[in-house]
């Protein structure tokens, strides 16, 4: 009689754990809690980083892990994390635990293995169709606090915001469109809702639909000025995102160019149009070099710098990541031959992987990868030009 257990893969049991990811956490990590689609622990926190242990538990990435702000920065998908958390790296071992925590024993026979493994994936289908359907739900609500946005930021209190930060929309020949001022934006703080006015900024997908948007929220100063709203327990969650955005970006600016016959500055041409732009020039003039203003365009992390670099080289494409993060996963206009990205000075081991992660994206992309580091002293090129560094 055969009475060893049925052969199941890590890569199964990792699944299958993913799959039950919050019985795991609670199980592994009893002290922590549920954030929207994460599971965190701030138990584990390191060097007063914050909640920095996190488990997704749905939607694509459900079971993977990641313990920001410790050496290394352990990460993977649920076997790495019973590993990390149980079996002192052993991942055997933590196969072993997966099994015992299935229920997979001697018991078990093949066909009941093979009922599970197809209700596991009808379950993983149907959950992906769900995140789809609401990712459409959050997009459409996120597109329709846009429309309700004023276009018009010169005026608001966004524009003296911004104005604060050393940028004067003014200066620009025409509105920067993926910007707009809401006098109502709602978010949580704590356990409270509240209501504050903001800068909003429209992100674009991929393939070019509506993502969400990107929101900064503001208040006034005793002086009559506008900075950005404290929240979270730090202060520090002023900007905050509604929608996904992973692969996509803020389209903050097109670019301009002269008409060579009549001297009319003109925006640039829009992201899908960028190729039929590209084509006259290349067949006029034998080719187009790769540092052609409509072949480059610069990259920053936030708006402000975006903003800084569209008021310093109004002549090139800008686009705003939203994260350092996303940089590393951003699609890119086709005829792009050249990206410029706007450096931070930001020395913390996670800031420097993801920088590193991002320069060999591009480079994948097979597009050329040029930095502009702020110089030493400063956070970045717009604390830089307030500076006048």
């Amino acid at each position: 009689m055969n009475t060893r257990p049925p052969l199941v893969s890590i890569g199964q049991l990792a699944q299958e754990l993913a799959d039950r990811a919050e019985d795991v956490c609670r199980r592994l990590l009893p002290a922590g809690r549920r954030e929207g689609k994460d599971w965190v622990d701030a138990r584990r926190a390191k060097g007063g980083l914050g909640d920095s242990l996190k488990v997704c538990l749905n939607g694509p990435k459900a079971g993977v892990f990641c313990h920001w702000g410790v050496a290394g920065r352990p990460a993977g998908d649920m076997i790495d994390l019973v590993a990390y958390l149980v079996t002192a790296g052993d991942k055997g071992q933590a196969a072993r635990w997966a099994r015992a925590f299935l229920g997979y024993d001697d018991k078990v026979d093949p066909r009941t293995l093979e009922t599970r493994r197809r209700q596991a994936a009808a379950k993983r289908k149907a959950s992906q169709r769900s995140a789809e359907a609401e990712a459409k739900k959050v997009a459409g609500r996120a597109q329709k606090l846009f429309i309700e946005a004023q276009a018009d930021l010169i005026g608001t209190p966004a524009a003296s915001y911004l104005m604060g930060r050393g940028i004067d929309l003014r200066r620009l020949d025409r509105p920067v469109r993926s910007l707009r001022f809401h006098g109502a934006l709602k978010t949580v703080d704590g356990e409270r809702t509240i209501t504050a006015p903001g800068l909003v900024a429209a992100i674009a997908a991929a393939d070019g639909s509506f993502a969400g948007v990107h929101r900064t929220f503001l208040m006034p100063r005793a002086d009559g000025s506008w900075v950005k709203r404290p929240l979270g327990r730090d202060g520090a969650d002023s900007k905050k995102s509604y929608g996904r955005y992973a692969g996509g970006c803020i389209r903050l600016w097109n670019g301009e160019h002269a008409d060579p016959a009549t001297g009319e500055v003109r925006a640039g041409p829009r992201w899908r149009e960028l190729d039929r732009a590209i084509e006259p020039h290349a067949q006029k003039h034998g080719g187009i070099p790769v540092d052609h203003p409509l072949r480059r365009c610069l990259i920053s992390e936030g708006i402000e710098d975006g903003l800084t670099a569209v008021l310093a080289r109004p002549e090139l494409r800008v686009l705003v990541a939203v994260s350092l993060s996303n940089m590393g996963a951003m699609a890119l206009p086709p005829g792009i031959a050249e990206v410029i990205l706007l450096r931070q000075n930001d020395d913390k081991a996670q800031a420097l992987a993801a920088f590193d992660r991002a320069i060999d994206h591009f480079q994948r992309l097979g597009v050329n990868v040029r930095l502009a580091p702020p110089p030493a002293g400063v956070k970045d090129i717009n604390d830089m030009v307030r500076k006048g560094a």
